[in-house]
């Protein structure tokens, strides 16, 4: 047997074999989640993913843009404004229905036909 022969046939093992240990690891995993196959491939994953290690001010900088620091705030102003503001857009509309600037529901203008009457031409 040639060099070549051995280096193809030793390759063709090795992904075989490879093969036969996926299966039998998707299969452990589907059995039991917990066990041998889970703690592999919690195992590569966890080696993946080093903490990438900033300096000092960066960090500061990555927190405070994450976690930005400002006052606490006073939800009773908060409330009381937004009453005052829905005071205020009743009042204007109470206000404006009264002048006639704003039409209620179903009160139309003399000049314009109701539904019932229709246009003529």
């Amino acid at each position: 047997m040639s060099i070549g022969m051995q280096k193809k046939a030793l390759t063709r093992e090795i992904q075989t074999s490879k093969k036969r240990q996926w299966e039998s690891l998707c299969r452990d995993v589907d059995t039991d989640v917990w066990e041998e196959g889970y703690k592999i491939a919690l195992r590569r994953i966890k080696d993946d993913a080093k903490p990438v290690l900033l300096c000092r001010d960066k960090t500061e900088a990555v927190l405070e843009e994450l976690f930005p620091q400002h006052k606490a705030l006073d939800w009773n102003s908060c409330l009381s404004q937004i009453e005052k503001s829905s005071q205020q857009r009743r009042n204007t509309a109470r206000n404006n229905q009264a002048s006639g600037k704003i039409r209620t529901k179903g009160s139309a203008r003399s000049d314009e036909p109701t539904p019932k009457q229709g246009r003529v031409p």
